[in-house]
């Protein structure tokens, strides 16, 4: 319940926090949609997913972002220069990503309703998923907001590392955005369980979960990493 307690309480305040400006980009955050206002995540992924885009020497680099959100990722990949897919399970999420890309005026490939990869035929150089960080199962009734954090059992990060690698082309990489409020204990199964190994690119400081507000003042802090999966 801790968790429960305190995300009910983020989703209330981020409600409120419609329109954002992020590295000069205007954002609109449609109700139901994950905010990087008030969550620090997913601007700190953003930004590392540029410079790592940045370092790679093809041109053309095809990326995919699973769980799109609002587009804050995909955007910064579209700004570094990659040719970016992405995918969200909800409409909600597409159908804001689409409109915070073309208000922007960065052009996508595509973006379409998609469960991990259930829907995802081609294959890219980058793969990424700022995946729900905490595995505990929520109240049937609550909003698929909640669902933007919490993935109950890992089912969907255990759907990422079984099928990731198989979307990779030739001498791509596959990442995952997480966290040390993750359950490490889960995640360390799962690997085990498909062979994988994980090498970490990218460690953030020490950081308040979310965004300083009188609210939330007594949010918790963690330390975001980028993976990059591979076979053990």
């Amino acid at each position: 319940m801790k968790y429960i307690n305190q995300f009910k309480k983020y989703f209330e305040v981020s409600e409120g926090f419609n329109d954002i400006k992020f590295q000069d980009m205007a954002i609109k955050i449609e109700p139901d949609v994950f905010s990087p206002y008030i969550f620090t995540d997913s601007s700190w992924f953003a930004l590392e997913v540029y410079k790592l885009i940045k370092q790679q020497e093809k041109r053309s680099l095809r990326f995919l972002e699973i769980g799109c959100g609002c587009g804050i990722v995909s955007m910064l990949a579209t700004k570094a220069g990659a040719k970016v897919t992405a995918t969200d399970r909800y409409q909600e999420a597409v159908e804001n990503t689409k409109q915070n890309l073309w208000n922007n005026k960065l052009y996508y490939e595509d973006i379409f309703i998609s469960d991990v990869f259930d829907k995802v035929n081609s294959k890219f150089d980058i793969v990424f998923w700022n995946h729900p960080f905490h595995s505990q199962n929520i109240p049937k009734a609550k909003k698929n907001i909640w669902l933007t954090c919490f993935d109950p059992g890992y089912k969907s990060l255990d759907k990422y590392l079984q099928q990731g690698l198989d979307k990779l082309r030739p001498g791509g990489k596959l990442l995952l955005g997480t966290s040390k409020s993750a359950n490490t204990d889960l995640q360390q199964e799962l690997f085990k369980k498909y062979r994988l190994k994980h090498k970490i690119l990218k460690s953030s400081d020490t950081v308040k979960v979310i965004n300083n507000s009188a609210e939330l003042r007594s949010a918790e802090e963690t330390i975001y990493q980028i993976w990059q999966i591979k076979k053990a």
